[in-house]
């Protein structure tokens, strides 16, 4: 057989074929190579950029930083595996509340608990239980939680008027027990209290010649012993100008103490009933001392002023 020119054969031909298949596997590779090497660019410049997410804020981007990668770092990440590469997310971390139990306020007082305000609103309904001035019970009729009693005489309120005898009669042990007697009963007061004495004889005398209400201070309650101490007995019986005055006073007493050791004219009975007439009547408390003889009137006033009649045996 004779050769062509330019025609391979034989082993030379074979030879070409297999260098052929050699290129073409290399390219390959190369290009395999660079597919895997721009897949990890482009992984690592998402985990440098932290693109990904959607971006819930406005105004421009920061600027991006790109990462530069040696040969030797790619080759390394071609080794490394894959959930090496991913970008970890971190486990959210349990926020801790502080508690609000015992928790002082600004006002000093701990912050209750949802239990409490049952507590609170019982307590807010019962501060207007209380009975306030005009609206007392028992003897007095009027007043507030305070009070007084007079010779054992107990009276509601905040402010009394005493109308009390010191005649020629009263002289001696009667004049001594009725100075005794009131200076308890002032003193007895509380120091929000108010009080007028009216002492009577043929004419009425209020204590340190005011007519007007004298404030229940410690100060007012020496001043008044004193004042007590220095009443003499003279003259005859005649209560009608001391209730007067008494009954005169505004704010109204809520009760007035009214005792005499001797009888007076029964037209004062009905004088006084006309000056405490009304709704609001102010009970008058009377008390007898020794002679029972005024006893018919003192009973018929305290019975239609809502007051209470007693008589003081003794003056032991």
């Amino acid at each position: 057989m004779v050769n062509q020119p330019g025609v391979n054969s034989g082993p030379g031909r074979a030879s070409d074929a297999w260098g052929s298949w050699i290129n073409r596997a290399m390219l390959a590779s190369l290009g395999l190579s660079a597919l895997a090497h721009a897949v990890l660019l482009a992984i690592a410049a998402f985990a440098v950029v932290g693109g990904g997410g959607s971006g819930a804020g406005t105004g421009p981007a920061g600027p991006i930083e790109l990462a530069i990668i040696t040969q030797t770092e790619l080759s390394a990440m071609d080794d490394a595996p894959m959930s090496t590469l991913t970008p970890g997310v971190e486990e959210p971390t349990e926020m801790s509340t502080p508690a609000l139990e015992g928790t002082d306020l600004p006002g000093g007082d701990a912050l209750p608990d949802a239990g409490d305000l049952g507590a609170m609103g019982s307590g807010l309904g019962g501060a207007g239980a209380g009975t306030g001035i005009g609206i007392g019970e028992g003897a007095g009729g009027a007043g507030g939680g305070g009070g007084t009693s007079f010779f054992g005489i107990e009276a509601r309120g905040s402010r009394f008027v005493y109308v009390v005898d010191i005649s020629g009669s009263m002289r001696g042990d009667k004049l001594n027990l009725l100075k005794r007697e009131l200076k308890e009963s002032i003193n007895a007061m509380p120091d929000n209290g108010q009080f007028l004495i009216v002492f009577f004889e043929s004419e009425a005398v209020p204590i340190h010649r005011r007519e007007r209400w004298i404030d229940a201070s410690a100060k007012n309650k020496k001043e008044a012993a004193v004042a007590i101490d220095a009443i003499e007995a003279r003259g005859g019986t005649n209560p009608a100008p001391a209730f007067v005055i008494g009954l005169s006073l505004r704010p109204k007493p809520d009760a007035v103490y009214f005792m005499t050791d001797g009888l007076f004219e029964d037209t004062v009975v009905d004088r006084v009933l006309q000056m405490n007439r009304g709704a609001s009547k102010v009970p008058v408390h009377c008390l007898s001392l020794v002679d029972r003889a005024s006893e018919p009137l003192m009973r018929r006033l305290a019975q239609e002023t809502g007051g209470t009649y007693h008589h003081i045996e003794s003056t032991r």
